[in-house]
């Protein structure tokens, strides 16, 4: 009886009550094409997702009630240490190359890691994306850097797993 008292006052996180819940870290980053990765990347920035608030005035109330509206999902940025793949570069350069009809249009997941570099701890699905842009940090042949790049993903929508 006292297991199942216990079991009750578990939150759905498996979290104890009193027992402090740790927040996931931030490692490295990957991400799916198709199921292949196609990079790892040491920085995610800009999940950033909006919802409108319109007024809406029913019954001729005075005071509006708010209810949702559009929703608008901002570019996601991912920095990576350059290497010699030319899959992200490819990608980018047809968006440049064929103008607004031509910008090639993939789902794809960010796929966020635990430290042991293996464990899928969060996964962003991300459809319809094609790259905004890209941009290399400064090159600096008197320090011994990586060099990073970053790219601007551009997509209609996106669900977490």
């Amino acid at each position: 009886m006292a297991e199942a008292a216990q079991k009750t006052s578990q939150s759905s996180s498996g979290a104890q009550p009193g027992q402090p819940v740790d927040p996931i870290r931030n490692y490295a980053w990957k991400v799916l094409i198709g199921g292949q990765q196609v990079g790892s990347f040491i920085l995610c920035s800009g999940i950033d997702i909006t919802v409108d608030s319109i007024d809406y005035y029913e019954g001729g109330s005075p005071h509006a009630r708010k209810v949702p509206g559009r929703v608008y999902y901002a570019p996601i940025t991912l920095e990576y240490g350059l290497t010699q793949s030319r899959d992200l570069w490819d990608w980018m350069q047809k968006s440049v190359k064929q103008g607004p009809q031509g910008a090639e249009r993939k789902n794809l997941s960010i796929v966020m890691l635990g430290p042991d570099g293996n464990e899928h701890l969060l996964q962003w699905n991300l459809y319809n994306a094609w790259p905004s842009r890209l941009k290399a940090k400064p090159m600096d042949a008197a320090l011994s850097q990586f060099l990073v790049v970053s790219l601007e993903l551009t997509f209609d929508y996106a669900e977490q797993d």
